[in-house]
């Protein structure tokens, strides 16, 4: 149920440019991999989010793995 006294949060693509100019880049840059299982519906939200991050300056590649894989993909460090 919604809680009145929770705290709220906007979508102001300046301020979060402004907030990440002041973070080095790494060598690698900005830029992650988000894996996902092979399911339409969870690859929109990912596209979404990946639209959203390139707006600020951060790169996302969206992986489709099966679920059975995840675990050994995350304890591996391929993400």
């Amino acid at each position: 149920a919604f809680k009145p006294g929770l705290a709220e949060f906007g979508y102001n693509v300046s301020r979060a440019a402004q907030l990440l100019s002041d973070v080095p880049k790494s060598a690698a840059g900005r830029h992650f991999t988000c894996l996902v299982r092979p399911d339409a519906e969870i690859e929109r939200i990912a596209l979404i989010v990946k639209r959203q991050l390139q707006q600020v300056g951060i790169g996302m590649s969206i992986e489709e793995v099966p679920v059975d894989q995840q675990s050994a993909a995350v304890k591996g460090g391929r993400f």
